[in-house]
C-alpha cells in the first residue's frame, strides 16, 4: 500500500473518532475570522514534503481538539517578543497608561485596574490607591452599569464569572457585598471597619479575592480576613490556597470560557516561581488531566504579569518585554497551534 493510501486510511479512522463540536456562538465565530486572519499572514508553504508533514500535525491536533487526552509538546519560540508576527488589537478591555480601552476605543477617565471574566469586566476608575470600579456589562459591546454607584477601591470577579464582590459605602458605614451575577440576587453584606476603607495611605482594606462558592478574601496590609456569606469573617494568616490539582493559587488561574482549558504564567520549562520578575512563559492544561499540560516558552526576557482568555482557544498575556521595563505590551498565545502574536494598542502600536 503506498504512503498515500496509508495516510488516507488514518485520516478516515480519526475523522471517525472524532465527535463534531455544538455550533459556536456568533461573537466566536467573529473572533475566530479575526484570529485567522493574523494567522495567515505568518503561514508559509515550503514544498510537498512539509505539506505532507503538516496534514499529519493537523491530524494529531485535531484529535487533540476533539479528545483532549494527550499533551502538544512545548514550543520553545527565540529572539524577543518584537520579532513575534503582529496580529489584531486585543479583544478583550484592557489598560495602557491609566487609560481604560473598550473594542480597542478609550474610555473617558483615568483607570488602573481590569479584570474580565467569561465575558464580565470589571475596572477601577480613579488615582490610586482610591478608587470607584465599574461593571461593564455585554461581552461583545460592553457598557458600563450603576451595579456598583456606592462602591470604592477595587472590585473582583469570582474564577468562574459569575460572582462579583465590592466594598459599598454609605454614609459613616461600609460593607462587602457579594453578588450573583445570573440571578442579581445578593448572597450576603458584611459590616467591616469604615475607617479601614476610608484611609488613603495605600493601606486600606480592599477585596483581594472572590472564589465561585462566594468566598472573599479581603483587607489591606494589617490584616486580611476570608468571609463566606451566612458564617463569620474569620482572620488569614496562610494567604491563597493552592487550587487542588495545579501548582498555582486561584490569583494565578485562569479558565477557557468553555471550561476546556486553564492556563497560567510559568518560566519556560513550566514551573512556577516566587520570582516576580521570571514569567517567561505560558501553560496550559484541560481540567483534571495532567496529562494535557504544556508550556509554550515565550522569547527570553519577557516577563508575563497576567493571563487573561479572549476566547475558547486564544489568551492575551500582559507582559513586559524585559524585567524592569516601563512599558507593558499585551501578546496573544493560542492552545490551538501553540503560536503567539503581538496584540498592538493604540497606544503601542
Amino acid at each position: 500500500m503506498s504512503v498515500e493510501d496509508l495516510l488516507t486510511d488514518a485520516l478516515r479512522t480519526v475523522a471517525g473518532g472524532v465527535q463534531a463540536p455544538p455550533p459556536p456562538a456568533p461573537s466566536h465565530l467573529v473572533q475566530r475570522a479575526r484570529r485567522e486572519r493574523s494567522r495567515r499572514r505568518r503561514r508559509t508553504l515550503a514544498g510537498a514534503g512539509l505539506v505532507a508533514a503538516t496534514v499529519v500535525a493537523a491530524v494529531a491536533l485535531g484529535v487533540h481538539a476533539g479528545h483532549p487526552d494527550a499533551a502538544p509538546g512545548p514550543t520553545h519560540p527565540t529572539g524577543t517578543p518584537s520579532g513575534l508576527p503582529t496580529g489584531d488589537a486585543p479583544l478583550v478591555p484592557y489598560v495602557v497608561f491609566e487609560r481604560l480601552y473598550v473594542n480597542d476605543e478609550p474610555v473617558p477617565g483615568t483607570w488602573w485596574d481590569v479584570q474580565t471574566v467569561q465575558g464580565h469586566t470589571v475596572a477601577t476608575r480613579g488615582v490610586p490607591p482610591i478608587g470607584k470600579p465599574v461593571l461593564f456589562d455585554n461581552q461583545d459591546q460592553p457598557r458600563p452599569t450603576h451595579l456598583l454607584d456606592h462602591a470604592i477601591g477595587t472590585a473582583r470577579l469570582s474564577v468562574d464569572g459569575t460572582k462579583l464582590a465590592w466594598i459599598e459605602t454609605t454614609g459613616s458605614s461600609a460593607h462587602v457585598v457579594v453578588r450573583d451575577l445570573p440571578t442579581g440576587e445578593t448572597l450576603g453584606r458584611l459590616t467591616v471597619d469604615p475607617n479601614r476603607v476610608f484611609i488613603e495611605d495605600g493601606t486600606q482594606d480592599h477585596i483581594l479575592w472572590l472564589g465561585d462558592d462566594g468566598t472573599v478574601v479581603y483587607g489591606g496590609s494589617s490584616s486580611v480576613r476570608t468571609w463566606r456569606p451566612g458564617s463569620p469573617a474569620t482572620p488569614s494568616d496562610v494567604g491563597l490556597q493552592q487550587v487542588k490539582g495545579y501548582p498555582v493559587d486561584y490569583s494565578e488561574i485562569s479558565f477557557s470560557p468553555d471550561g476546556n482549558w486553564a492556563a497560567w504564567r510559568s518560566d519556560r520549562r513550566g514551573r512556577t516561581t516566587d520570582r516576580k520578575d521570571f514569567y517567561d512563559g505560558v501553560t496550559f492544561e484541560s481540567p483534571r488531566n495532567p496529562d494535557t499540560r504544556f508550556t509554550i516558552a515565550l522569547p527570553a526576557g519577557t516577563n508575563v504579569h497576567s493571563v487573561t482568555w479572549e476566547s475558547g482557544t486564544d489568551v492575551l498575556l500582559r507582559y513586559q518585554e524585559q524585567p524592569g521595563a516601563a512599558a507593558l505590551r499585551f501578546m496573544r498565545c493560542s492552545v490551538e497551534d501553540k503560536h503567539c502574536e503581538l496584540a498592538p494598542t493604540q497606544a503601542d502600536p
